[in-house]
């Protein structure tokens, strides 16, 4: 009688842990905020006054990252590195068209188009016009203290498989200036728009660069800069047309 009821017990908590609640600040938790985005970049512009039937536009391809920071019943905004929703190849071809799609944490696609863009703090805001399955993260209150550990989501050379895989980094804050803030995460081109956690799970930074011949710095957006954006956002001053 006492095995069977240690059976049962066994059992009854094995069925708890599977079907327990994300706990807010995990990996976990934080992986449901998280997304990756696909470009495509059709260059036309070379086909001006040529036969469209022999003309072929170039298609440029860049995967990066971002994550969710406000949701509405009509949809969903992300934010990421305004050089990702930009590119070179815009500044270079007027008339490319960008081609954008998020992926959520569940592997689950949607249409995006790029609603806002800062060229000095490297921000932009997508607007998806449908609810992401994911959650949004949560901006810390007060801005990181260096030294600070932290934790990073991304998807370096869009590795990342969600929902299977989804690569996670940790480093120290290493200060600011007056343009970015410095993190010891190692980073490269997929990277872009990653959020940063600390300790607690909330938000205090989104990768942007790495440097030159150095990849295990991360340059990021300033806490500052990222706080005004999602106030503008979350306030309804930077809203789509739903």
């Amino acid at each position: 009688m006492k095995r069977l009821f240690l059976v049962c017990v066994f059992f009854y908590l094995l069925v708890s842990c599977a079907h327990a609640p994300r706990v807010e600040g995990t990996p976990e938790f934080l992986r449901d905020g998280f997304v990756k985005i696909a470009m495509s970049v059709v260059d036309d512009s070379l086909c001006k006054g040529e036969d469209d039937n022999e003309c072929q536009p170039s298609v440029k391809r860049g995967a990066a990252s971002g994550f969710i920071i406000h949701g509405t019943d009509k949809g969903s905004y992300v934010l990421s590195a305004e050089h990702v929703c930009v590119g070179k190849n815009s500044k270079s071809a007027p008339d490319s068209k960008i081609s954008v799609v998020i992926i959520g944490a569940s592997g689950k696609g949607y249409r995006a188009r790029i609603l806002w863009t800062d060229f000095f703090s490297d921000i932009c805001v997508l607007w998806v016009p449908s609810m992401i399955e994911g959650s949004e993260v949560r901006v810390s209150p007060r801005p990181p203290a260096f030294g600070d550990h932290v934790m990073n989501l991304a998807s370096p050379r869009g590795i990342a498989k969600l929902p299977y895989t989804l690569p996670i980094f940790e480093g120290k804050y290493c200060g600011s200036d007056k343009r970015f803030a410095m993190y010891s995460i190692p980073t490269t081109r997929g990277s872009s728009g990653s959020p940063i956690f600390n300790d607690e799970g909330y938000l205090v930074g989104m990768t942007q660069a790495r440097l030159i011949n150095f990849s295990n710095l991360a340059l990021s957006a300033l806490y500052n800069d990222i706080v005004k954006v999602v106030k503008m956002v979350k306030s309804g001053k930077l809203k789509a047309e739903e």
